[in-house]
């Protein structure tokens, strides 16, 4: 039986977005979130409204719009390439690494990638209209509370589920599955609420810092999942 070392590290880069812009309006607002970061914190939901966002929250997935969002998401990192671990919380910090590295992708072109990007944003903000009152809690809840309202998000296992049948090899690269999904659970509600506390100040910001919490989210899910197989392929 060969030895497989499991990853100690998995690469999450879903707060990319704290990363300096080229836009000066971009610099302004994530200073100013920065600043109030500390009084955001601050906020809080009742448990009644935590109840109702989290049924709301339920309701939106079965929508079309989430449908579409969710498509949009998978196409995108479809081109992407699953060899590209990399995601970042603004348009033009994806604009300045495709590039450079649109040839490692499957867009044709950089006009391709910002028409699929731009749509992407459409998407998101057709869903989170369409759900107002439940966005409307989650901006004003904690990170605890986020992690209630989109736990349907989270995944408990990979697709198709673990193996019936294993042994200690297995055994240890289901453990590493389960640690890694509970990684990138609990960094896409930290991301989420970062991303919130641009939604009353920079609008354009708060829509591409969410993006980028659910496409690396759905990203390192797929990740997470391929390097499962793999672990168990070599037991």
């Amino acid at each position: 039986m060969k030895k497989f070392i499991l990853p100690t590290v998995l690469c999450v880069l879903t707060l990319s977005f704290f990363s300096c812009s080229t836009e000066n309006d971009d610099i302004a607002t994530a200073e100013n979130a920065t600043i109030n970061s500390a009084i955001f914190q601050l906020k809080s939901l009742t448990t009644i409204d935590v109840d109702k966002a989290k049924q709301l929250y339920i309701h939106m997935m079965g929508t079309q719009e989430y449908i579409d969002y969710k498509n949009s998401i998978k196409s995108f990192n479809n081109k992407l390439g699953a060899a590209n671990n990399v995601s970042f919380g603004t348009k033009v910090e994806w604009m300045n690494w495709m590039r450079n590295n649109i040839f490692n992708t499957s867009f044709k072109s950089i006009a391709q990638f910002e028409t699929i990007y731009d749509t992407s944003i459409h998407k998101l903000e057709i869903m989170v209209n369409a759900n107002s009152e439940l966005y409307n809690f989650m901006q004003r809840a904690n990170k605890i509370q986020i992690s209630q309202i989109i736990a349907p998000e989270f995944n408990d296992t990979v697709p198709g589920g673990y193996p019936d049948v294993t042994n200690s090899c297995v055994d240890s690269c289901i453990d590493w599955c389960d640690s890694a999904l509970d990684l990138i659970d609990e960094i896409l509600s930290e991301s989420i609420e970062i991303a919130n506390q641009y939604a009353f100040e920079n609008v354009s910001l708060y829509f591409q810092a969410t993006f980028d919490a659910n496409q690396s989210y759905n990203f390192q899910y797929e990740s997470i999942t391929l390097q499962l197989n793999q672990c168990i392929a070599v037991c």
